[in-house]
């Protein structure tokens, strides 16, 4: 799985994400959702997109709105800042990296929210992007990433 999502995430091979999202969504379907459900991927930097051509948490959240039948909302929550690679940041850097990075619109009030990313180290990330969700009204977040990763804590 490692070596399938750094190629989605760098090797440009953003076709690996359907059969990775068809999965995720096969495992998200074992919970019952509520009706206005929608599904939301973890934002990327501008950068990152720039550099990419594309968002590798949404074209897994693509695939699983798909799927699942419910409204794909990429536009309902995004990155305000780009503060640098996490990579080897332990815990509390990563919160204190990502805290503030995110923005949710007021359109997600009422909503019960399926977050997508493509992988969990810390929880920082998808923590952060839950806090502003809620804060911003919606009733209730659900995560589902494609990988864990195995992390040694601060």
């Amino acid at each position: 799985m490692a070596e399938i999502l750094l190629a989605i995430k760098y090797g440009g091979r953003s076709e690996l994400a359907h059969p990775i999202g068809r999965a995720m969504a096969a495992i998200a379907a074992v919970e019952e959702r509520a009706a206005d459900t929608i599904v939301v991927p973890v934002p990327t930097t501008a950068p990152r997109f720039r550099s990419r051509g594309y968002n590798p948490a949404a074209l897994l959240a693509s695939t699983i709105a798909a799927q699942l039948g419910l409204p794909l909302a990429s536009r309902l929550l995004r990155r305000t800042h780009d503060r640098g690679s996490m990579g080897g940041l332990g815990r509390d850097a990563r919160r204190a990296q990502v805290a503030g990075s995110f923005v949710a619109s007021p359109k997600v009030a009422g909503k019960e929210i399926l977050l997508i990313d493509d992988v969990f180290t810390t929880g920082a990330t998808l923590s952060e992007c839950a806090r502003v969700l809620k804060a911003s009204g919606a009733l209730r977040v659900n995560a589902i990433t494609a990988a864990g990763v195995s992390f040694e804590t601060d």
